[in-house]
């Protein structure tokens, strides 16, 4: 789209895609909002899939932010219309994409956890429904359509009487893909609190923790010939039974991990579940093909025990007070965690995404095998956490944080000095040089618009 002359851009009911057919969406309408690029974005979700889908296709892209459904002025003043029955409609061939900042240019750029990108089931402020039934939604024609690097939150499957709205408040999946999303903060009346998957629905390398479902299977309900693969299931609970997963049918749990989920019986998993190369808390019944049998516990001293060593869980099972609660686990393992290269080698037939990476978008493959679970360690550094500008007051303490996941991670602080960067060095000024937090005890004038990294 080129841009209109004048101080104003006009707006268009048209949506464009890019010469790589992507649309680009953002919280808040850019520009002309023909989604052709980012300085154009559009704002509204469903415009863009069912544009893609007269299209034959497409991709859409999406920035860090918040999204909920758009309502129409007519389904706002039908009183017969239930609102919260509307979804994030998935369509044939349309593929949706979280976790840019709206700088990136090239795919490989974006970051899903510090660019989160929110799904949300959750009424908005002044809006008078309640939470979505389902906050996103594929039917059986969704065979190729992938979502891709989100959070998916806030949904509650909880409509008595209509029976496809018991289930799967955060994703109820028919069809298609589920790749790289953290599924959190989601509640069902009957099955899969956080996700229901049908068919041959799949979902690869996500994080499902932290939602409930009244009756079983708190985070996943895998039925018919659908797959799970390279996830991680914890914290999630239910009032009855299989508080982490329940498998149906033919369908199959692989390489993930199930752990420290809460239910009156068979609190991680069906006794009968279909699984492999998967790492279930206390494991006792499952003879399946490698099951691992997890400590309750995540660190430990027994020797005979098989502890799941993650970096910081979420101290709360089932839904939290406060949803960040559950943003600010780190669910990726410690060096000398047991699931490190334990799970399938790839020529086994090991499902992955499509480009091989996990969750943080790392190489997936490490020594000709992979680790269970959504996480793969020993994979390159990732910066999770990155550096904030601060101000300075001078003889006044400060401090710069950064942090990164990876294996052997080494930390250097460097300042620009002329035309390059050098090292930070150890003094009155300066203190943890080598770590992910630089205090500066005392700050100079002279430190005055000093570039850090």
């Amino acid at each position: 789209a080129e841009p209109d002359l004048g101080a104003y851009e006009s707006k268009t009911n048209n949506i464009v895609a890019s010469k790589n057919n992507i649309v680009f969406v953002s919280p808040h309408w850019k520009g002309t909002g023909d989604g052709s690029s980012w300085q154009n974005a559009r704002d509204n979700i469903q415009e863009a899939i069912d544009t893609l889908i007269n299209r034959k296709g497409g991709k859409i892209w999406f920035s860090q932010g918040t999204y909920t459904p758009v309502y129409t002025f007519e389904e706002l003043t039908d009183s017969g219309i239930d609102l919260r029955a509307k979804s994030f409609y998935l369509k044939p061939k349309v593929s949706l994409y979280g976790g840019f900042d709206e700088s990136d240019t090239l795919f490989g750029q974006r970051n899903i956890y510090k660019n989160k990108t929110i799904l949300s089931g959750s009424p908005l402020l002044g809006e008078t429904r309640g939470n979505l039934y389902h906050v996103v939604r594929s039917e059986t024609d969704c065979d190729s359509t992938e979502i891709n690097g989100f959070f998916i939150t806030g949904g509650v499957a909880d409509h008595f009487s209509t029976a496809e709205y018991k289930d799967g408040g955060g994703v109820y999946m028919l069809n298609g893909d589920i790749v790289k999303c953290y599924i959190m903060g989601n509640t069902a009346f009957q099955n899969g609190g956080g996700v229901v998957l049908h068919n041959k629905s799949r979902m690869i390398n996500c994080v499902v923790s932290n939602n409930y479902s009244y009756r079983r299977a708190g985070g996943v309900y895998c039925a018919d010939s659908s797959i799970v693969s390279l996830s991680t299931i914890t914290n999630n609970a239910t009032g009855l039974i299989n508080g982490g997963a329940e498998t149906t049918g033919n369908s199959l749990i692989s390489n993930s991990i199930i752990w420290n989920n809460s239910a009156k019986k068979d609190p991680q998993i069906n006794p009968q579940a279909s699984i492999s190369f998967t790492a279930v808390q206390s494991a006792t019944s499952l003879t399946q093909d490698h099951a691992l049998q997890l400590a309750s516990k995540n660190t430990g001293n027994n020797v005979d025990s098989l502890y799941p060593q993650f970096i910081s869980p979420c101290p709360v099972i089932g839904i939290p007070t406060y949803i960040s609660q559950a943003y600010n686990a780190d669910w990726s393992l410690s060096q000398t965690s047991p699931l490190i290269n334990a799970g399938q080698k790839p020529s086994m037939g090991i499902i992955m995404a499509s480009d091989s990476t996990d969750i943080n978008n790392s190489p997936r493959v490490y020594n000709d095998t992979v680790d269970i679970g959504a996480f793969e360690y020993g994979a390159y550094p990732i910066i999770v956490k990155d550096i904030s500008d601060i101000s300075l007051c001078e003889e006044k303490p400060a401090k710069l944080s950064i942090k990164a996941t990876g294996v052997n991670v080494e930390y250097q602080w460097q300042y620009f000095s002329v035309n390059k960067w050098l090292p930070i060095p150890q003094n009155d000024y300066f203190e943890g040089i080598n770590s992910p937090d630089l205090t500066i005890s005392h700050a100079q004038i002279e430190m005055n618009k000093m570039e850090i990294r």
